[in-house]
């Protein structure tokens, strides 16, 4: 998981050479799409809420890692993955 939340911030073949943060969730042209709540979509959050989720995920991961705090460091992880893995769902 800490490798997965470093590469979030990393550039990759993968994406062109940018980064899955701006490839995924804060590019120019990124709009959401949650058709239960808004017809139109709705725009993208700012930069750093990204960015504080992807450090506070690599945070959780070392705490899983080390043993220390593992009750609070895998709400951590759970809730911060899975906001990331939420909103890379409804992008369009």
């Amino acid at each position: 998981m800490l490798l997965e939340a470093l590469t979030f911030f990393h550039a990759s073949f993968s994406s062109g050479g940018r980064s899955h943060l701006e490839v995924y969730y804060a590019g120019p042209d990124i709009r959401f799409h949650l058709p239960y709540l808004l017809p139109g979509g709705i725009d993208p959050l700012p930069t750093g809420v990204f960015v504080a989720a992807g450090w506070i995920l690599a945070a959780g991961a070392i705490l899983l890692a080390l043993g220390c705090f593992h009750r609070v460091a895998a709400i951590t992880v759970f809730v911060s993955w899975g906001f990331l893995y939420a909103i890379e769902c409804t992008r369009t």
